[in-house]
């Protein structure tokens, strides 16, 4: 078995908000434990409990609860590691466990694919009569691109996700050639 760091984001299935945490990844491991804090500032409740055995030999009833999570995780293994006793066998159940969850699974070089288009988006608000306007041009069609726009403090009840506190409208949208959305009227201030 091995383990290793990754960043992660985690939130309910509604996707309504996310926290980036870091988190401990066990490659033996079947179940992801997060700190009760996190989940109750996220609002995610208890939705069932389940036995486990623990190492000691005891069995223990816990909480459980499904959220939706997010992130990147890189494994790198080289020949002679899996050639190593066990470590064939946990890669195998990653790929596994993986694929019940329905993780998309990507090569390195998907990866720098995608990271190059990402990059390579360019963006600006500007002030067009009275309304703001966010224009986004991608030389390369981005799907699933998610964009986030910060809420003024009096339209928070109209946000669909918060990071760190702070209310946002997401929005899900291929990004093609230019798109364009009015962020709103524009004021003096």
């Amino acid at each position: 078995m091995a383990t290793f760091r990754v960043t992660i984001e985690i939130g309910p299935m509604d996707q309504s908000r996310f926290e980036r945490i870091e988190a401990l990844v066990d490659t033996g491991a079947t179940y992801t434990v997060v700190p009760r804090d996190v989940l109750e500032r996220l609002g995610i409740a208890p939705q069932f409990r389940r036995r486990f055995r623990v190492a000691d030999g005891r069995i223990v009833e816990l909480n459980m609860a499904l959220v939706r999570m997010g992130g990147v995780a890189h494994f790198l293994f080289h020949p002679t590691h899996i050639r190593q006793q066990g470590t064939k066998a946990a890669l195998k159940r990653l790929v596994a466990v993986g694929h019940e969850l329905g993780v998309q699974w990507q090569t390195s070089a998907q990866i720098v694919e995608w990271l190059e288009r990402r990059r390579s988006i360019w963006q600006v608000v500007e002030k067009i009569g009275g309304n703001w306007l966010w224009r986004l041009k991608a030389p390369k069609p981005v799907e699933g691109a998610t964009l986030l726009q910060l809420l003024p403090a009096e339209k928070a009840q109209m946000a669909n996700r918060f990071v760190y506190g702070f209310p946002f409208a997401q929005h899900v949208e291929t990004l093609e050639s230019e798109n364009q959305r009015v962020l709103g009227q524009a004021t003096n201030k």
